[in-house]
């Protein structure tokens, strides 16, 4: 074969691999939606009987290099408030999946992300990633790992 013929077939190949490594992402960040939700609702079990109701509603995520998919967001309601847990995608720098955690009726939000390369976390040089909690202004005050206080202090805030 030509140089030119070896670089086509190269080519070829990395897209292929590319092509391979984009499902298998997208099939973790799959599951992990799901570790999360569940995460979540082990947490609030004992909050049910207090008139926590959580359900589901159905989203399309559309990703640059994954396309369309459906999954789903966690709604938490407490009387005619709602804390709404949306997957924003897994394709983000440094992460391997994000959340939106929001409130229709307050203007704070809260981003749950999958990282190891948090601009924040450097210092650190881990190299697992772990699901951490942050909202604005970025500080190391406002980071949070992701555990059932910092959540429900979250949720606090969230459903006053």
């Amino acid at each position: 074969m030509s140089g030119f013929a070896d670089f086509c077939h190269d080519k070829l190949d990395q897209d292929k691999i590319d092509e391979q490594a984009l499902i298998d992402a997208k099939q973790e960040w799959l599951e992990n939606i799901d570790f999360v939700y569940s995460t979540i609702e082990n947490w609030l079990s004992d909050s049910k009987e207090s008139g926590i109701v959580i359900d589901y509603s159905q989203v399309i995520l559309e990703e640059e290099r994954i396309g369309k998919y459906i999954t789903k967001s966690m709604n938490i309601h407490l009387g005619e408030r709602t804390v709404i847990i949306k997957p924003e995608g897994c394709l983000y720098i440094g992460t391997k999946g994000s959340f939106e955690i929001s409130s229709p009726s307050k203007r704070i939000k809260y981003d749950l992300q999958l990282t190891n390369n948090h601009h924040l976390l450097k210092r650190t040089q881990n190299k697992d990633f772990e699901w951490k909690i942050f909202s604005l202004p970025m500080t190391l005050e406002n980071l949070k790992n992701f555990e059932k206080n910092a959540f429900e202090n979250i949720l606090k805030t969230l459903l006053k």
